[in-house]
């Protein structure tokens, strides 16, 4: 009997710490939703969090690593703090680096240089009072796999769908084997139909989302590419306010989606961006960045894209250039040698995504067609079949299973919940009897 007490006091305060963790994970979630995400200078008390977003500072700070900094005095930094700080080399955006000099003036910190470990050289613009956002004061690398499993393809299913089904079958497992008088077979009996039908209905509820999300967005993109190309050239088309300046055709990969300048990483979120270079289908190094999603949304599936694919670029003026793949390689997130201006006058097209494993960059290189001469043309090649049908194979075959898993999973549970509550009616009633 004291070892039943001792478990139950131990669930209810294994139950209360998850409880408040979850509270302040949710209070964390609404305040950076509200506050933190929109406002590079909000802070809780002093504190702000980061997630680091380049290997700059690797191996001590990788990416996506969690960082906490509080905004000490510029006064009190010291040499070896890693500071946050708006960075002028990237448009003002927020940077994380170690402060390698401080410099002192009438008896205050007048600037401070900073470098990132895993960088060459130092950064070219010193950080001044005005700039500073605060000193880290904590920082774990633990998060790193977590984030890097989160921003995978299905990342979400594997990191919170499962961890909160799992979660929930903790707590109704538990509930069941304290309270009343079950067969071990019993109580194994409803744990495994209820981790079966949580974890599969989970599984495919969040595919069925998927699917549905990447129709409804891969629709709505080729809308806008479609309507952006078909109207007269005065006409401005915009995408949540953001202004269409192109369009971007790829008919390997079935991504036909508009064009809108970077201005943030939320860009992102919107459509393919124009990131560098000069502006599209002329002389230089156009430089286009898109997410890797999942499916075939936005630049996912580039990897995919062979010497002779063909891309066609519409610009703002509607002329439509088509350009040839050249080549494509990986890259690490700080080589910016992918932004360089060739001076051949040719008109260069470079594609930027992340590798699946989110570590380095995938650079897809092209070239207008009619800027390579005939012996440095690749062959065209033709648009296989195999290649269109390839993002239909997971919602043909694997929702179907884990939906009928999860039906499966929930009618063996709940069979077992009314024979059971049958017997019991039944035994009582004999007992009255």
């Amino acid at each position: 009997m004291n070892g039943v007490r001792a478990l139950r006091a131990l669930w209810r305060l294994v139950t209360w710490l998850l409880l408040g963790a979850c509270l302040a994970c949710l209070a964390s979630a609404v305040w950076w939703v509200c506050v933190g995400k929109h406002d590079d200078g909000a802070d809780i008390a002093g504190y702000r969090p980061y997630v680091v977003a380049s290997g700059s500072m690797a191996p001590a700070f990788e990416v996506d690593s969690f960082v906490l900094t509080h905004d000490r005095p510029f006064d009190e930094v010291r040499k070896g703090d890693v500071i946050a700080f708006r960075a002028g080399g990237i448009g003002g955006r927020t940077a994380l680096h170690r402060v390698t000099h401080v410099e002192h003036a009438d008896g205050r910190v007048a600037w401070v240089t900073v470098k990132g470990d895993n960088n060459t050289h130092p950064d070219g613009v010193p950080v001044t009072r005005k700039d500073y956002l605060g000193t880290a004061v904590l920082h774990t690398n633990a998060t790193a796999v977590v984030m890097q499993q989160l921003h995978a393809p299905h990342g979400v299913l594997r990191v919170v769908v499962v961890p909160l089904a799992v979660l929930v079958l903790v707590w109704v497992g538990g509930r069941l084997l304290l309270s009343g008088r079950r067969t071990v077979v019993g109580r194994s009996a409803v744990v495994l139909a209820l981790t079966l039908g949580l974890l599969a209905s989970a599984t495919a509820s969040y595919a069925i989302y998927l699917d549905r999300k990447q129709d409804f967005v891969t629709t709505t993109l080729d809308g806008v590419a479609t309507r952006y190309e078909t109207t007269a050239a005065s006409s401005r088309l915009t995408l949540e306010s953001t202004s269409v300046n192109g369009t971007i055709d790829i008919p390997r990969i079935e991504v036909h989606s508009p064009i809108i300048e970077y201005v943030a990483a939320s860009s992102l979120n919107l459509a393919i961006t124009h990131y560098a270079g000069p502006a599209l289908n002329q002389p230089g190094n156009v430089v286009l960045a898109g997410h890797h999603a999942w499916g075939n949304l936005y630049f996912t599936r580039i990897d995919r894209l062979r010497a002779g694919d063909v891309i066609w670029v519409t610009d703002s003026a509607r002329r439509r250039v088509k350009y040839l793949v050249t080549g494509h390689r990986q890259v690490t997130p700080d080589d910016t040698s992918v932004l360089r201006q060739p001076k051949d006058g040719k008109r260069h097209l470079t594609l930027i995504s992340c590798t699946y494993d989110l570590r380095n960059r995938y650079i897809v290189d092209a070239v207008a067609a009619k800027d390579l001469a005939a012996d440095q043309a690749p062959a065209t090649r033709a648009v296989s079949p195999v290649d269109v049908a390839e993002a239909s194979i997971w919602p043909d075959y694997s929702l179907p299973a884990a939906v009928g898993l999860g039906m499966l999973g929930l009618g063996g549970g709940a069979a077992y919940l009314v024979a059971r509550g049958v017997r019991r009616t039944r035994s009582r009633g004999a007992a009255d009897d």
